[in-house]
């Protein structure tokens, strides 16, 4: 799957957006005001939410005089759904033969057709292989820099475009909780500290956004920060769309420890 039609599938995982795109049923365009208002949002919310489904491909504008209006971008709407069917299509079950039985299934680290690995197949060997790398680290990762620099960098990837929706909220809240290296730390206390970051994002992002990366910077050595970008990037690929936001301040955490994204793939 494509790195477009994971951004496309992220705007759409939010039912604020859900909400906001159900209301042009019938209606064709509306403005912002309006979608606003039907949707019972602030102005700037509601601002925020549809640059994200712009950049999705969910929403098309036009600009007429002061006003802009927005409309469904039925094109690449259908062009996206098109990427999706068929990457779902490859995750089904193998072919069959003439008798049903089950032609072989790729080795993994191949593509469903064999051949080179599909983006999602080196996605998914990459935060594996992280995760072991953590695991088998796990009883150096008790410091309490680790612990703050880790929360901080959940953060930004949570909020990475700007918004903290509530279901990536939810979803990365849970993988804080199971994940087996965070476990050396109290839950309750990671997610405090968890949402003290994410507190520091809301009013301004940009400023906000520093103050975080500094609480990333905290961490000193060399093992930890490697471990504070793994996480974060654990975090982020977990769910098969590790986007371009994300993965934009994953390298700006690198930088403020002093690494190379290109270390990291990034």
């Amino acid at each position: 799957m494509d790195e477009a039609t994971g951004v496309f599938l992220k705007a759409l995982a939010s039912d604020t957006r859900q909400q906001m795109l159900a209301q042009f049923s019938g209606v064709g365009e509306l403005t912002a005001g309006e979608i606003a208002e039907r949707s019972g949002l602030r102005p700037s919310t509601a601002s925020e939410h549809l640059r994200l489904l712009h950049r999705g491909g969910l929403v098309e504008a036009r600009k007429e005089g002061k006003q802009i209006y927005y409309r469904i971008d039925g094109p690449t709407v259908d062009q996206r759904l098109s990427v999706l069917r068929d990457y779902l299509d490859d995750c089904r079950l193998p072919p069959t033969d003439a008798d049903g039985t089950p032609l072989p299934v790729p080795a993994y680290g191949q593509g469903r057709h064999g051949g080179r690995p599909t983006v999602w197949d080196r996605l998914k060997e990459s935060v594996s292989a992280m995760q072991a790398q953590l695991v088998a680290r796990k009883n150096e990762l008790r410091s309490g820099a680790f612990r703050d620099a880790s929360m901080a960098m959940c953060a930004l990837v949570t909020a990475a475009d700007g918004i903290i929706d509530p279901a990536e909220l939810r979803r990365v809240s849970q993988l804080i909780a199971t994940n087996e290296v965070l476990q050396n730390f109290p839950s309750d206390d990671l997610q405090r500290r968890f949402e003290e970051n994410l507190d520091r994002l809301t009013p301004d992002f940009a400023a906000g956004r520093a103050a975080v990366l500094q609480e990333v910077a905290k961490v000193r050595k060399p093992d930890e920060a490697r471990a504070v970008i793994q996480i974060g990037i654990v975090i982020g690929g977990a769910d098969g769309q590790f986007v371009e936001s994300e993965r934009a301040v994953v390298r700006e955490a690198c930088r403020a420890l002093g690494l190379a994204p290109r270390d990291f793939d990034l």
